[in-house]
């Protein structure tokens, strides 16, 4: 068997190589690392997490809306139902997950004067795809990127936060972390000996894009994504809901 030859480039080869390398490596040096990569937290708005949540999130098409208890949570969320239908969207049934927070906001009692019906989970896990809303909390909700973390469970399966057209996620501002390297290191201590079977890491609405890139919004997900942080300030007087 003959071996093969292996021919010297030349100049004008040589030279196409180095141009492609030397422009690799402008790319690389002059692109911002991941989240995750920093060695400790590099924060732009450091004193205020959820801010910079909001504005991580409001720059690839999420909403967000800051409440300072379960009072205003329910009035903004009947604000966002009303704003929802005047824009076309059916909103007459809801999955609601099982997660604390939403039992805070007695949504079982609001959410039918609001003239929606109710799919609860785990009952109701076969209906999820019928909903046109899904309401979910979520465990973690990461500052630098925007994103909501979900851990699946029996009671608040993924499904309740990826099949209905819209979604509308309930968090505490205590659970906004940082970056990823922070997420990380808190699912960590949090599922010390299992983590989650499933955990959806959720940056605003579903977005596809084909080859050309032509950039579709809630083929494969929610086309809305409405997120309320709930500050837990002092309550103020409960004004009427109605």
């Amino acid at each position: 068997m003959k071996t093969p030859k292996i021919l010297p480039l030349s100049m004008n080869e040589t030279d196409f190589l180095q141009r492609i390398r030397g422009r690799q490596s402008s790319i690389i040096d002059h692109r911002p690392p991941h989240p995750g990569q920093f060695p400790r937290p590099v924060r732009t708005l450091p004193e205020n997490l959820a801010a910079e949540f909001s504005q991580r999130l409001a720059a690839v098409g999420g909403r967000v809306y800051l409440v300072n208890n379960a009072v205003t949570a329910r009035l903004q969320l009947r604000d966002i139902l009303e704003t929802l239908r005047q824009n076309g969207h059916e909103m007459e049934t809801a999955v609601i997950a099982g997660h604390a927070i939403l039992r805070e906001l007695e949504l079982d009692a609001l959410l039918p004067r609001l003239g929606v019906d109710i799919f609860q989970m785990p009952q109701a896990a076969f209906r999820v795809q019928d909903a046109d809303l899904g309401l979910t909390g979520v465990e973690y909700a990461v500052a630098a990127s925007g994103t909501i973390v979900a851990a699946a469970s029996p009671t608040h399966p993924r499904s309740a936060s990826l099949l209905p057209p819209v979604h509308i996620a309930v968090i505490h501002q205590a659970q906004i972390l940082p970056d990823l390297a922070a997420l990380a290191k808190r699912i960590r201590q949090d599922f010390p000996e299992r983590p989650p079977s499933g955990l959806a890491l959720i940056t605003g609405p579903s977005r596809t894009a084909d080859i050309e890139q032509t950039l579709s919004i809630g083929v494969h997900g929610p086309g809305e994504l409405h997120v309320l942080i709930v500050t837990n300030d002092a309550d103020p007087a409960p004004p009427a809901e109605d």
